[in-house]
């Protein structure tokens, strides 16, 4: 026997298309794994900040509000492939964080700057990665194109503001191994701008914010 119910309200007049809104709501294997390594930072920046690193306890806030976001974030328009080199870029850039160590503060002038410098750029990471809210992701992709606040600034201010961050934490904790990996992060991140940009400019609203927002990373210079 058919149920008389479907036949009364018939599925194109359904209001909600129950089987779309799980595929949009539930996040995928990579918003999981993205979220998991996100939870193993908030894990390294807590242990840091128990040791007496003031400036990790930002840094712990604004990853734990990542993983949430990742959650929840939108799916791209456009986006590169997960085997794609840009794609390489961004995780490289993504975890070489997770290798920095806490070995020994640097004489407690230099540790100040450096928690100081830590605690500010945490703070500013914290800001950008709010404003871009559901749009954040790791590998270069099109979610929209954010242009107000800091990125008025620059147009990659989360970046931007990590090397303010992790700079910090190399200045409060300058073993050389810490040191190399902060470089090659760097040298990580310019190439990762410089693919994510070549995505985002197949956008024309992007491509006209460019010209308005002429500076990357840091106003005055690149």
């Amino acid at each position: 026997m058919k149920n008389q119910g479907s036949e009364l309200l018939p599925r194109a007049l359904w209001p909600v298309d129950w089987r779309r809104l799980q595929r949009a709501a539930l996040p995928t294997l990579g918003d999981l794994l993205l979220a998991l390594i996100y939870a193993l930072f908030v894990r390294i920046s807590m242990g840091a900040a128990l040791r007496g690193d003031s400036g990790a306890l930002m840094l712990a806030v604004q990853e734990l509000s990542i993983v949430l976001l990742v959650l929840t974030r939108r799916r791209a328009h456009v986006t590169v492939a997960g085997d794609s080199p840009p794609a390489v870029l961004a995780w490289c850039g993504t975890i070489l964080p997770l290798v920095l160590r806490p070995f020994g503060l640097a004489p407690a002038p230099l540790a100040m700057v450096g928690s100081v410098t830590q605690l500010v750029g945490g703070l500013l990471v914290l800001l950008a990665t709010l404003r871009l809210g559901r749009s954040f992701g790791i590998v270069a992709a099109n979610r929209g194109i954010q242009t107000g606040g800091p990125y008025r600034v620059v147009r990659h201010p989360i970046y931007a503001a990590y090397v303010l961050a992790f700079g910090g934490f190399v200045l409060a904790h300058p073993a050389p191994i810490n040191v190399a990996i902060l470089a090659t992060w760097l040298v990580v991140q310019v190439l990762r701008v410089r693919a994510e940009e070549r995505l985002l400019m197949r956008d024309t609203r992007y491509e006209l914010y460019a010209r308005q927002v002429r500076y990357r990373l840091i106003p005055g210079w690149w």
